[in-house]
């Protein structure tokens, strides 16, 4: 055991939400502290479009020029069905100051918002595993783990964790942004309860010949869904429903490993792809070029019956998950951590009591109870089209926006929010 350390807000979690959580707590001169039990951020591009109102939060810190500079834009959303375009959402009209969606990879969104922090005194902490919460008044005591690597074996060598330091850790609030498995929501005795069914994806992404355009294409074949996301420098990325949920077992993770080489699941080859695209999509005719990665991804639909209590309080994908068609769990959680920040500050500056942060739990428990309702949370107008009505829940997973992008969007084909 060693000495305490402090800090006045520990954040769990260093994806873009708890990085972000953190670079707009740094800018307004709170003291924080940053842990995160991988050995570095993610390898591979997961959550890839950042939506208007993320690009304007972005430019608080400074960053939203350089992430528009390098990235893809996204003007529409071409809904499919067979051959043929039914429904279009033209992201060009949305009264905001980038009308429109960038695609940037998440490990280059991560890698800005860590340098910074590192550029304002800030390192995030990797390699350390929040232990132990000890409640949930202020101050908070916990415990914190820093692991290292060990080298075992005689005739081959495996790489074990050992655990080089434990030391306990105070902190006057606690953001949980640690992901589906929050160690944070766990102290909160926080349920985490299905709001859907378990869909799982067939996600390759290449090199494809010509310009990859500036729309991104939903297509609905039967039960399936499939996503094509055109990417910068003349990449594309097909995400496929699967059709047995079952084929590619496993947990849901995230690949850390940088992408020096190609990365290609085992059943998820160039044929696959070419297969499926052909079946899918026909429409599609830029070729394969180079494919670089693969891989099977599980998505649930899940909800915390709480985002908080006291001092310990959870944004991002440790109160929600989500249907990946919108990028909603993280585009939502950027704003949730703009606005825990905004009110931690209050908190932590005496001008608001620690009483009104509940507020803050009941309106994400709301939003998300809507964005997860599926049919129960839409409804068609008399603009809709037959295509419209039919597939309403899922055109609702689909649309890349919240609050009144959100709303803005779904009305541009015939939808609207029922009531409540």
């Amino acid at each position: 055991m060693f000495g305490k350390q402090e800090a006045e807000v520990l954040v769990v979690g260093a994806g873009p939400v708890g990085l972000v959580a953190a670079s707009l707590l740094t800018q307004h001169g709170i003291k924080v502290y940053v842990v995160d039990e991988e050995w570095r951020g993610t390898g591979f591009s997961y959550g890839l479009a950042l939506h208007p109102a993320s690009l304007d939060l972005l430019d608080e810190v400074g960053l939203g020029p350089s992430l528009v500079e390098g990235s893809h834009h996204v003007d529409r959303v071409v809904f499919f069905e067979g051959p043929e375009p039914r429904a279009t959402m033209d992201l060009s009209t949305l009264e905001a100051k980038h009308p429109f969606l960038a695609i940037v990879p998440q490990n280059f969104l991560e890698d800005a918002l860590e340098t910074w922090l590192r550029d304002h005194k800030v390192k995030v902490q990797w390699k350390h595993r929040l232990l132990e919460l000890g409640g949930e008044t202020r101050p908070v005591q916990a415990r914190l783990e820093r692991w290292g690597e060990d080298m075992t074996g005689y005739a081959v060598a495996r790489r074990t964790r050992v655990t080089e330091k434990v030391f306990p850790f105070q902190a006057e609030l606690v953001l949980g942004a640690d992901g589906h498995k929050s160690m944070v929501r766990r102290k909160l005795g926080a349920e985490f309860r299905e709001m859907g069914s378990r869909d799982a994806f067939a996600v390759f992404e290449f090199q494809c010949s010509g310009d990859p355009g500036h729309e991104v294409r939903v297509v609905f074949d039967g039960a399936t869904t499939s996503i094509l996301w055109p990417l910068p420098d003349g990449r594309c990325r097909w995400s496929f429903q699967l059709d047995d949920p079952q084929e590619f077992e496993g947990e849901r993770v995230k690949r850390r490993l940088s992408e020096l080489g190609h990365w290609i699941t085992e059943g998820l080859e160039e044929d696959r792809l070419r297969a499926t695209i052909a079946r899918r999509a026909p429409w599609f005719k830029a070729e394969v070029e180079e494919l670089f990665w693969s891989i099977p991804i599980r998505f649930e639909r899940r909800l915390a019956s709480t985002f908080g209590r006291g001092a310990l309080w959870l944004a991002g994908d440790a109160g929600h998950l989500a249907a990946p068609g919108g990028i909603h769990s993280m585009n939502v959680g950027l704003r949730e951590a703009h606005e825990l920040a905004g009110r931690f500050e209050s908190v932590l500056r005496g001008t608001t009591p620690i009483a009104d942060l509940a507020a803050y739990g009941e309106e994400r428990v709301r939003e998300w109870t809507r964005l997860l309702g599926g049919g129960k949370s839409v409804k068609a107008t008399g603009a809709a089209s037959p295509f419209v009505r039919e597939h309403a829940a899922r055109i609702l997973d689909c649309t890349p926006g919240s609050g009144a992008h959100l709303q803005a969007l779904l009305g541009q084909v015939g939808l609207e929010f029922t009531a409540g």
